[in-house]
Formats: C-alpha cells, structure tokens, sequence
C-alpha cells in the first residue's frame, strides 16, 4: 500500500512539474474517476512531441554532401559561439622576405641559372610556407609594395634601384615564360623580365657594388624587428628580475615588520620593569616607613577584601537558591515539552502506520486486479482511443462554441425586441396621451395601456426569473450527476479497506519492534 502511494505521489508531481493547472494528487491515481483522468490524460497527449520534431536530420552518403553538412554545422556552431578577446586582438603588422622565383634574393646571386632554375622547381616552398601563418599577409602586402614601387621607378627611368635590374648568368636555356591574361600585372612583368632570352648586362658592373633597395630595406626592417626583439626580451627579462627583486625585499619587509614589533612589546616590557624599578629604588632611601607604610596598605586591602566577602555571601545565598529554583522548574518544562513531543509523535507514527497498511492493502487489490486485466492489449489501440476521444471532445466544442454563438444572437435580438418595445410603449403613451385630454375614451384606454405595460413588464420578469431558476436546476443536476459519477461511496470503502490494512501493518510492524 505505501508503494501504491509513492507512485500515486511521483506520478502526480511529475504532472505538476510539466505544468498540469488542475487539482491533482495521490488520490487522482488511486480512487480515480474517468473525468479527472481524462483531463489528465489529454495533457499528457498534448505534451508529447511530434512527429516532425521526432525526425532527425539523415547523415548524408555521399562525402561531399557530409563535408557540407559538417562545414553547415561547424558555421552554426561559430555563430552561436561568443566572441572571447582573444579573438578579436589583432596582431601587430610584421613582414618577411618571400622568395618568388622571379627575383633573385641576395645570398643566391652566386648561383647558375639551371641551380637557381632546380631551386625554384625542387626547393622552393610556397608562400604559405616560408613564414607563420599570423606574418604572411603583411609580407605579401609588403612584397606587392616594393613591386608596385619599383614599377613606378622604372617607369620614371631609374632602373639601377629595381630588384629586376639584377644581373643574372646567362649561360642556361631558359624556360618559356607563361602567358596569361593579366600580362600588366607587377608579377607578370616580372617574370617576363625574368625569362626574356636576349638580356644585355653591362660588363663594367661590379656585382659587389649591386644596389637593391628592396631587398636592403627588407633586411635593414629584419634587423630593425630582430634588434627590436631583443631589446623587448632583455626588457622582459629586467622586468622580471625587478619583480623578483621587489618580491623578495616585500617578504624581507614584511620579517623586518615582524621583528620590530616583536622589539616594541619586549621594549613596553623592560620600560615597565624600569619603571618598577626606578620606583623601588626611590623608596629604599626610608624602606623602614616605606615598609611600615605597604604593610599598612596591605593590612587595609585584607580588610576591605573580607567586608566584600561577607557582602557577597549576602547577595549570593538568595541568587543561588533562586538559580536552582528557575533550574529546576526549567528542567521540568523540558521534560513536559519532551513526553508532549513524544507522546505526538507516537500517535502520528500510529496514524502513518495505519496509512500505509491500508495502502499496501489497497495496492494488492489493485495489483490483484491488474493481474486479471488482458495482457495482449496494443498500445496503439490506446492510442486510437484517446485520440478519438480528443477529436470527440473537439466536435463538443465546436458544437459548444455554436450555441454560445446562437445564445448570444438571441440575447441580441430579445435586447433589440425590448428596446423597440420600449420605444412603441413610448409612442403610444404620448399618443394616448394627448388625446386624453379630449376624449373621456382616450383616458380610460390610456389607464388599461398603463395597466398593460405593468403586468407585461412583471410577466417578462417572471419569465426571466423562471429562466434563471431552470439554469440553476441545471446546474444543481450536473453537479450531482458529477458527484455521482465520482463514486464516492465505492471510494469510501476502498479508504476504509486501505484503513483496516494499514492499522493491521501497524499492529505487525509494532511486534517486529518489540522483538
């Protein structure tokens, strides 16, 4: 019977939980009636999901359907995603040297053109992969800047300062150079320069004195970032070495903090103890009446000490026998409190026990009954039926909100039938009434039309009233049918049946106790 009622109990706040408006309890469950559990029962259906929120997404087969579903997600993910502030500080603007293969860097002009050529075909690594990933757009930025400044010189006429001016060994077959579109590109122009098989350089050029500014001012802003760095990471380490130095002169701080105070209440100490001293030194001069004197003192201090002693014993005696008093009855308002409480507490273990034999009690019949109940049942057929009876109930709804809607057209139109009524008794009043001043006739049909209106005005009243009265009755009966439907009696005899069960649990469990 107890599991019967936690189950009832876990049920009913289950549905308090999803939001269940109506009265629901234990009781719901165990002495049920079909109106309460239907109600019930029609949240739970509509709180079940749907089918379309049931259906997953299917996983792709093909791969790159599944990249796109993979790459559709990883998107979604980083919009839903907060910002951080890492991800938003930007980094500073530091370029590198890139090596093309169209302008020759410095520490390669010594190589042939087929070793230069093999370089570029075998060695050479992409863009991407001679600098980090955080340098290598600012140096491309940086390489398309110098290009478009050397462009410009060389338009202008001064080819000495272009890096395309660089003289080259011109003893190995040079490859084609590719044609494209975009021929006006710097890139294009360079390698144009670059693979052109007729190129004239001038025999009087000394190759030490080769002046390239680009690649001169990539490796001055080299050693300017590197010497830079350097100075950033001597700063760093000054730094450090300052905090370690201030951390360790705060610790030294703090023990010296320590030991002053510790000298400052030593020395409180001995100024109390010279002080003490210097006193005793100014009385040995006449330690005889200094002596006399101190003894005297004493003599009053023992004196003064026993008439507070005797004043004491004179307040204490009446505050202890009173102490005891307040004690004692104290002890005994305790231990009223204590056999109230357990005397309380007995009876409702008593009560508890007799509640859960009649509830073990009543979950055995029911278990009993479920039991017998067929075990071949289809949920689906469960299924079916509720949600007939869901549609049911939405066809009496429909057919409810239809003769409200007929009620309220025939309130209106008895509300126009009374006005125009009114307003013709009007007209007819004022009629009859000035011709009453005439015709003898008039003023005795103008006394049965006054007569008139009040017995129809208390006939519409009494229909009115007669109305009221019936839809009271009505009510009045579907209340009693409602109350007859819940079978009160039948769950009368079950509460009593859970009663005797439990008072029967108790009486066994109260043996067990005892032995």
């Amino acid at each position: 019977m107890a599991a019967r009622f936690q189950v009832g109990a876990c049920i009913a706040n289950a549905c308090k939980d999803l939001g269940y408006s109506g009265d629901v309890g234990y009781q719901t469950f165990l002495y049920s009636n079909v109106t309460d559990l239907r109600r019930v029962f029609i949240f739970l259906i509509e709180k079940l999901p749907r089918e379309s929120d049931r259906a997953a997404e299917p996983e792709p087969d093909d791969p790159l359907s599944r990249l796109k579903a993979d790459i559709g997600r990883s998107v979604r993910a980083s919009l839903n995603s907060r910002l951080t502030l890492k991800d938003i500080v930007s980094s500073p603007f530091i370029s590198f040297p890139l090596e093309t293969g169209i302008i020759v860097p410095r520490d390669k002009l010594h190589l042939p053109r087929q070793e230069w050529t093999d370089y570029c075909i075998n060695s050479l690594k992409f863009l991407p992969d001679q600098v980090p990933p955080e340098y290598l757009l600012p140096s491309t930025i940086a390489l398309n800047a110098r290009g478009c400044v050397a462009r410009s010189i060389r338009k202008g006429g001064s080819k000495a300062s272009t890096p395309e001016d660089l003289p080259l060994p011109a003893t190995p077959p040079t490859p084609a150079p590719r044609t494209t579109k975009r021929q006006t590109t710097w890139l294009g122009q360079q390698e144009k320069i670059l693979f052109e098989r007729d190129i004239v350089v001038p025999q009087s050029l000394n190759k030490e004195k080769l002046v390239i500014p680009e690649i001169n001012a990539s490796e001055e802003g080299v050693d300017k970032e590197e010497k830079q760095r350097q100075e950033l990471e001597a700063l760093k380490s000054h730094i450090e070495e300052l905090q370690t130095a201030i951390r360790n002169d705060t610790s030294e701080l703090a023990q010296v903090r320590k030991d002053y105070e510790s000298v400052e209440a030593e020395l409180k100490g001995r100024v109390k103890e010279y002080e003490a001293l210097c006193k005793a030194l100014e009385l040995l001069p006449n330690y005889e009446d200094n002596l006399k004197k101190v003894e005297g003192l004493i003599t009053l201090s023992d004196k003064r000490f026993e008439s507070l002693n005797a004043q004491w014993d004179s307040y204490k005696k009446p505050l202890t026998a009173k102490y005891e008093e307040l004690k004692s009855k104290a002890r005994t308002n305790d231990n009223d409190e204590n056999s109230e409480t357990v005397s309380a507490l007995r009876s409702k273990l008593d009560v508890a026990t007799k509640q859960i034999l009649a509830k073990q009690q009543q979950m055995q019949q029911l278990q009993k009954e479920f039991d017998q109940l067929p075990k071949n049942i289809i949920r689906s057929s469960y299924t079916r039926r509720i949600m007939e009876i869901i549609g049911n109930i939405k066809k009496q709804k429909d057919e409810i909100d239809k003769i409200l809607r007929d009620t309220k057209q025939l309130q209106r139109n008895t509300n126009g039938l009374f006005g125009t009524l009114d307003r013709l008794f009007t007209v007819v009043d004022e009629t009859i009434f000035r011709n009453a001043k005439k015709d003898e006739h008039s003023k005795k049909a103008y006394k049965h039309l006054a007569t008139l209106h009040t017995d129809c005005a208390d006939i519409v009243r009494m229909v009115m009233e007669t109305g009221a009265i019936e839809r009271e009755i009505r009510d009045l009966q579907e209340q009693v049918e409602n109350e007859s439907s819940k079978k009160v009696g039948d769950n009368l005899e079950r509460i009593s049946a859970d009663m005797r069960l439990l008072k029967e649990e108790n009486v066994t469990l109260t043996r067990q106790l005892k032995l």
